[in-house]
């Protein structure tokens, strides 16, 4: 199958005055950890360890076992107040802070005494990192505090060590440890937050302006984490987990209201400008958690909404008209046209779309145009967290955003004049998008010891990229063929030889993937048994997409060198090229994918600890859900053996009852997974990591349903030309 794996060993000596152990399969929790010991060093068995957290009241508790470790798992994110007694000693009470897929070490030494006496102890314990690769936490604070541009976390990304973000940012901007920025996995409260088309994420992908089409504000993020080595519990995508922790409600109503606002008189000039680039950029939200039912029921709501409204200004060549008149008196001169060449309707229609500077003067003239950006968008997002009894927990979240991004492409938009009937962003790009994300998470402790979480995730993106007009190019006197009303628009005129502004906005759009969505379902099942902490799952994933990529737009070059003769060409309707594709694109696309996997936390000793497990990986083959596919087989030199199935003619194959999927499914796709820890000194300062991962990477769908441009058509392997697309390129004899 289409896939491509990667293989990771990452090796560090860390110096760290407190940190905390990595969990090799949590994503949304993390785990207290560590060894009841007496006054003398000895173990303590069958000691009591429970664990508060103050804001909700919420209490798990586990017994010490043989070698007087404990492990407190799926803890959500808190400072918790643990406290741990035995027969004999003292109590003892400490403060143990969580964060997401960590997980923190503490040691407790009791003192002997009654039961009833309690020792606090006010200094933090040591925390020491034992994850079984690189991984990195940025907490609330840090988000919060840090300026961060257009309050995207992305910002901040670079903040871990091995991530790389393109200056500005921009699509597909992150790369980590050197990996394709299409293969990392983004998460939200271990949601998947994927855009299985193009590859980036959903929540965060920059729109046209190279700024998210839908945010997720930082007033929102308790944290984020980056596990440069993927876990055996992480499938589909093989690169790093980035996963974005929400915060959530507590016994106490806690709120925040706010307003970011950047103006064009706190600006300098721009470098093409005599004046300040009129520039109004507005953000704006609120936050406010609390509890529902006290102990029990908490909820966390946000609202955030950003309007911004500039002008991009640049210098393009555009005709004078002294070069229409010329071009005129060019036609109806009996000289130059002996055969009468009449002006086409269509031409003059088209013209009507050019900028003239009023110039007499043939040769044309350099414009200084501000053409306008504008981009509008509103989010909430609502938490609810609800403790069923004292075994049983569910958590729910729902994301909704919507935005509005419209611009030209800076430096080669020509304006549409004032008579064109089109305003000044007539020939903008326009890209209207809508991000929903919803997912459940169950919990349950089955026993001290043994831990079922089940979770139900689903998400949904819809973009359609176009033109900000939709004229029909027959009533301008241009008929190119059969043409959807979805394909309507201003043709393109190129004059590459003259200016490099053009007319009729971007030739392939519209481009459109609306919807693209991916339903997840996902078991994880949790055990302790001595020093091992096994973990064992799977999850089912089923993505789709609603694909359209017609390019039916016909751009027209003329390739004359001056405006006079290109305003010839175009007023009697003779260019040197046009070219446009026929058929229809949409597709109904789709790809199931399955995993499973085991992973063991081993605690060798109070100071090692040894990470290994398994992940099996079964992805289906992408798919079209009206079998609208084919495959090309040569079935000759220099591939003699490959041949259709089923004895039919070589060539290009439609997938069907003989070829039924594009390519065969590969069931050897195991990842191993290993790691170690080791506190070098036993004091929790010095901590030596080694981790190791294979993990397959799927292919998103844009690299096989339409990834190549040839004639002006995609070719892909759902737009091929037995499947009725192709693309016509006639040109003009030289």
């Amino acid at each position: 199958m289409l896939k491509a794996y990667s293989l990771r060993f990452s090796c560090a000596l860390i110096l760290i005055l407190g940190c905390a152990l990595a969990l090799p399969a949590q994503i949304t929790t993390g785990e207290i950890t560590g060894t009841v010991m007496d006054q003398s060093g000895a173990e303590v068995a069958g000691a009591a360890v429970s664990a508060v957290c103050p804001d909700t009241n919420q209490t798990r508790s586990v017994t010490s076992g043989g070698a007087g470790e404990y492990r407190l798992s799926e803890m959500p994110a808190c400072v918790y107040k643990v406290s741990v007694f035995a027969q004999g000693f003292k109590t003892t009470v400490r403060e143990v802070s969580v964060n997401v897929a960590q997980t923190t070490k503490a040691d407790f030494r009791l003192q002997l005494g009654e039961r009833t006496e309690t020792i606090t102890v006010e200094a933090a314990a040591p925390l020491v990192d034992f994850s079984p690769g690189v991984n990195n936490e940025v907490d609330t604070k840090s988000i919060l505090d840090l300026p961060t541009e257009g309050r995207d976390f992305k910002s901040i990304l670079a903040l871990t060590p091995g991530v790389q973000r393109s200056p500005g940012g921009g699509f597909l901007d992150v790369s980590v440890s050197g990996q394709r920025t299409t293969t990392n996995n983004y998460m939200i409260d271990g949601m998947p937050n994927n855009d299985r088309f193009y590859g980036s994420e959903l929540v965060g992908q920059p729109g046209i302006l190279g700024v998210p089409a839908a945010v997720l504000g930082n007033d929102v993020i308790a944290e984020y984490t980056v596990q440069q080595l993927p876990t055996a519990e992480n499938g589909v995508k093989g690169g790093a987990a980035i996963n974005v922790t929400l915060k959530s409600g507590t016994n106490d109503f806690h709120g925040a209201g706010y307003y970011f606002g950047d103006y064009d008189w706190l600006n300098s000039k721009n470098f093409f400008s005599t004046t300040t680039t009129p520039y109004h950029n507005h953000n704006y939200g609120a936050t406010l958690g609390g509890p529902i039912i006290k102990d029990r029921t908490f909820f966390f709501v946000n609202y955030e909404g950003y309007k911004n409204k500039l002008l991009t200004p640049y210098t393009v060549s555009i005709p004078t008209q002294g070069d229409l008149n010329a071009a005129l008196a060019f036609i109806n001169d009996p000289v130059n046209n002996p055969n009468g060449v009449p002006v086409n309707p269509a031409g003059q229609n088209v013209l009507k779309f050019f900028p003239i500077d009023p110039s007499s003067t043939p040769g044309g003239a350099t414009k200084d145009v501000a053409l306008p950006i504008s981009n509008t968008l509103t989010s909430f997002m609502v938490k609810i967290d609800h403790k069923v009894n004292s075994k049983v927990s569910i958590s729910g979240r729902y994301l909704y955003a919507d935005s509005l991004q419209s611009a030209p492409v800076a430096g080669y938009t020509l304006p549409p004049p004032s008579g064109s009937g089109l305003g000044p962003d007539g020939f903008n790009t326009i890209a209207p998008t809508r991000v929903q994300l919803a997912g459940a998470t169950v919990t349950w402790a089955v026993s001290s010891n043994k831990i079922l979480d089940v979770r139900f995730n689903w998400s949904r993106y819809a973009q359609v990229l176009g033109v900000n007009n939709k004229i029909n190019p027959k009533s301008l006197g241009i008929d190119t063929g059969p043409l959807a009303p979805t394909d309507f628009g201003v043709p393109v005129f190129y004059a590459s030889n003259v200016s490099s502004g053009y007319i009729g906005g971007v030739t392939g759009y519209p481009l459109s993937t609306r919807p693209t969505q991916n339903y997840n379902t996902s078991v994880h099942y949790t055990w302790i048994r001595g020093t091992h902490t096994f973990k064992m799952g799977g999850n089912y994933d089923y993505a789709s997409t609603f694909s359209l990529r017609n390019r039916a737009r016909t751009p027209f070059t003329d390739l004359n060198e001056d405006w006079t003769t290109t305003l010839e060409s175009l007023l009697v309707g003779r260019v040197d090229r046009a070219n446009r594709s026929f058929g229809d694109t949409s597709r109904h696309l789709f790809e199931p994918s399955t995993g499973l996997y085991v992973q063991d936390e081993w605690k060798f000793t109070p100071r090692v600890t040894i990470s290994y497990g398994l992940r099996w990986d079964l992805n289906g083959a992408l798919g079209d859900a009206d079998k609208v596919a084919s495959n090309f087989y040569p079935c000759a030199p220099p591939e003699p053996s490959m041949c259709p199935p089923g004895g039919a003619p070589a060539g290009l194959v439609r997938v069907g009852t003989s070829n039924p999927r594009l390519y065969g499914l590969d069931f050897r796709d195991f990842g191993p997974r290993a790691g170690l820890a080791w506190d070098v000194f036993g004091n929790g300062k010095t901590a030596f990591r080694v981790g190791y991962s294979m993990a397959y990477d799927v292919a998103n769908f844009a690299a096989i349903s339409a990834p190549y441009a040839y004639q002006g058509d995609r070719a892909g392997a759902f737009t091929n030309s037995d499947l009725g697309v192709f693309a016509v390129s006639p040109e003009r004899p030289g």
